[in-house]
């Protein structure tokens, strides 16, 4: 078990890649804090937590909320004492053909908003809650 003991924050985790990296994380013996917007991520966490024996809790999260990245953090804190990997996978964008997608379905992609946003508020809000 490659992370036992460790605490993985992973957003954007009520399905795909996110929910994907959770099972991973859990199955190698991280404890997760599943952020995400779908209240059905709170299913996802106690599968995993009863599949791979882990612990694993679901925090309702739009990343590009300081209050809700503040609220993940704190979450985390109080029920596992630490987070030491954080997986920033949270992101909005259209699905399809990417050749039949159109500059407006580009630009109006919020990937690089909730992406950025999101990985620097969470860090904000741990450095400035545990380190300093």
């Amino acid at each position: 078990m490659k992370l036992k003991n460790k605490v993985a924050l992973i957003t954007g985790a009520s399905k795909g890649i996110g929910e994907g990296i959770a099972e991973v994380f859990a199955k190698e013996g991280a404890n997760l804090i599943l952020c995400a917007r779908s209240a059905s991520t709170k299913q996802i966490a106690d599968t995993l937590a009863e599949k791979y024996n882990s612990k694993a809790i679901y925090v309702n999260c739009d990343v590009t909320k300081k209050a809700d990245c503040q609220n993940a953090v704190e979450k985390g804190m109080e029920t596992f004492g630490q987070i030491d990997i954080l997986v920033s996978n949270a992101g909005v964008c259209k699905l399809g053909n990417f050749l039949e997608t159109d500059d407006n379905d580009r630009h109006t992609c919020k990937t690089k908003q909730s992406h950025c946003r999101g990985i620097s508020i969470v860090l904000f809000e741990y450095i400035t809650s545990n380190l300093v």
